[in-house]
């Protein structure tokens, strides 16, 4: 997901993930939302105009897009260790990295 597209479907949530250095998205990479009623916890993985973030979501029914984890990464190779290291957790984000890591297989860094 790329252009009009990735700003239409995350217009809410840009406004507050803007504020952190470094995440000027340009596309959609991978996504996983596993939420249950009342909760919110999904993965995405987003290319940067410089590298790659993970915004993870996850809290219960009052959730604001502010409370995200955002992690920058200067290369895709990075992304994909972190995201290898967390997919051990047995809990929700280490299901939340494997169906990311899923979705990355093939992808490479490009310029």
């Amino acid at each position: 997901m790329k252009n009009d597209e990735l700003k239409n479907r995350f217009s809410y949530e840009f406004d507050y993930w803007k504020s952190t250095q470094g995440f000027e998205p340009i596309e959609l990479l991978a996504t996983y939302d596993n939420a249950v009623s009342y909760e919110m916890s999904c993965l995405h993985v987003f290319k940067l105009k410089r590298g790659y973030a993970t915004v993870h979501e996850s809290g219960c029914s009052c959730y604001c897009s502010g409370d995200a984890e955002i992690e920058i990464f200067p290369t895709l190779v990075a992304l994909k260790e972190s995201l290898k290291n967390t997919s051990r957790d047995e809990y929700s984000h280490g299901e939340l990295a494997r169906e990311c890591l899923k979705q990355l297989m093939g992808k490479r860094d490009t310029k």
